[in-house]
């Protein structure tokens, strides 16, 4: 995430690497069984129309089992997925 920031040279990044500390019990999850559209449309890695089409998705199906269930129907992209994975939970 640090790289994606606009003006963050890599060069930097790889200075402080070894310093950066990412304490994974500390993430808030997102739950889409019961997010709102503006919650998950907030997060800066989903556009609101992903966000749409995740609540539109559990209402016409029923509660998501898995967050995977988000790239194997097609919902967001693999890319997508890649990034917000680790802030979303379905339970």
């Amino acid at each position: 995430q640090l790289k994606e920031v606009y003006g963050f040279k890599t060069d930097f990044y790889y200075e402080i690497s070894t310093g950066v500390i990412v304490d994974k019990s500390k993430i808030v999850r997102v739950n889409i069984n019961f997010a709102e559209r503006y919650e998950l449309s907030k997060h800066p890695y989903l556009t609101a129309q992903e966000a749409e089409d995740i609540i539109q998705f559990r209402n016409k199906n029923g509660a998501y089992q898995d967050v995977n269930e988000l790239t194997n129907k097609g919902i967001i992209s693999e890319q997508t997925f890649h990034k917000i994975s680790p802030y979303l939970t379905v339970r």
